[in-house]
Formats: structure tokens, C-alpha cells, sequence
């Protein structure tokens, strides 16, 4: 028999009912056997550089900006929580963005919604051009939209919903589905503020190049 609730929520158009997030977010990532003191609550590493038992050879960390301990701990929690294999945690949500478009190159073309976050507007407009990059704002919760300004030369296109600060709602799915209907486009969400409790856009749409965003 089909659990009611799921039901609803499909025919809503939502995601069915997150099972175990409180478990999931409480132990991901946490388990005390990966620690010698074998605490209970991961410890907050402050350590720049760790202690190599020869040169160049650690034991798992050699600089904290590389890898630390606790950052390993949030990135385990967060992919848990976002149904993802992996996650890289960032300073800030304008670093994320700085390292997606990194992944570009000189020529290829960003499609961006219109109504999106200032810090991304002004880093697409103002830096992300300077390296050659095109930057193409659409208005994409009109899914024609979107599909009509892909190009060849576009290589991302990033979404995001709700958008901030005026709170537009974008079809994630529908998104995926134009977006994966041309090869080596990477689909970036920010998901801010809904974060993996509410909306994960992992969750939605065909699978693809699909790079999820959390900014903070």
C-alpha cells in the first residue's frame, strides 16, 4: 500500500519526506573510531600543519588548508544530508562560486537566472568577464527561455531557488531536463535558502553534470 504522505507530496510536485535527517546529520561523518581519543564529539582542529612521520609522508593531513580534520567531519554531513558522494566546504558561498567557474575557460559561455544574488550578478559581471567568460542572464523560470539562449559555447548554466532576496521559485527538473539535453553543460543550483532539509536538488531531475551549490 502507498504511504499516503508520499503520495501527497508527489503530487505536490515535492520530494518525498526526508527519512532519518536528524539521525543522518547528527552521526555522518562523526564516527568516534576515526579519532585516537575516540571522542564522542569531533574535535575542533585549529592546527595549520600536522606532524608527518617522514618527509613527505603524512598521515592524512599536512596543511589545514588542504585538509582538516573537523572540515572532513561537515564535508561527510553535508553530502549525507544532500544524497552526494562528495562535498567541499568553502569559506563563503562567493568562494564556491569562484572555484565553478574556474572549470571554465576563456570562450565559454555562463547562463545565469535574472534574478539572483548580487555578490554572483556582480562576480559574473565584473571578474568572470575579465577572464573572457560570457555571461547571459535569462529569466529561467521560463524553461523556453532557457533553452532558447543555450548556445555552443555554454558550458553552465546556474539556477537559483528560491532566488534571493525576492524569493522566485525555478523548476530544478525541468531545468535538468533541458540543461542534460546537451553534453557538457554543468547545472549549478544555489540552494541557500532552502538548504538540504527542505529542497535537494541532487534528489531532482536526470542525472548529468549536475553541480549543487550551497551558499551560506
Amino acid at each position: 500500500m502507498e504511504n499516503p504522505d508520499r503520495s501527497r507530496c508527489v503530487n505536490r510536485g515535492y520530494l518525498e519526506p526526508f527519512r532519518h535527517f536528524a539521525t543522518q546529520a547528527i552521526h555522518s561523518g562523526q564516527e568516534p573510531e576515526q579519532w585516537k581519543c575516540m571522542a564522542l564529539v569531533p574535535p575542533i582542529s585549529l592546527s595549520t600543519t600536522f606532524k608527518q612521520l617522514s618527509p613527505g609522508e603524512h598521515a592524512g593531513f599536512e596543511y589545514s588548508r588542504s585538509g582538516n580534520p573537523t572540515r572532513n567531519c561537515l564535508e561527510k554531513a553535508v553530502a549525507t544530508l544532500d544524497g552526494a558522494k562528495y562535498c567541499l566546504a568553502y569559506a563563503s558561498g562567493l568562494a564556491a562560486t569562484l572555484n565553478v567557474v574556474h572549470l571554465l575557460k576563456a570562450g565559454d559561455q555562463i547562463i545565469c537566472t535574472s534574478d539572483v544574488y548580487g555578490g554572483t550578478n556582480r562576480y559574473f559581471r565584473r571578474i568572470a568577464t575579465e577572464m573572457g567568460v560570457k555571461v547571459v542572464f535569462v529569466d529561467c523560470s521560463n524553461l523556453k527561455c532557457l533553452e532558447a539562449a543555450i548556445t555552443p559555447e555554454t558550458k553552465l548554466v546556474w539556477i537559483e531557488t528560491p532566488t534571493n532576496p525576492t524569493l522566485s521559485v525555478i523548476d530544478i527538473q525541468g531545468s535538468a531536463e533541458v540543461v542534460h539535453k546537451h553534453k557538457d553543460i554543468i547545472l549549478a543550483v544555489d540552494n541557500t535558502f532552502m538548504s538540504a532539509y527542505f529542497q535537494r536538488p541532487l534528489s531532482t531531475g536526470p542525472r548529468g553534470r549536475h553541480l549543487y551549490v550551497f551558499s551560506n
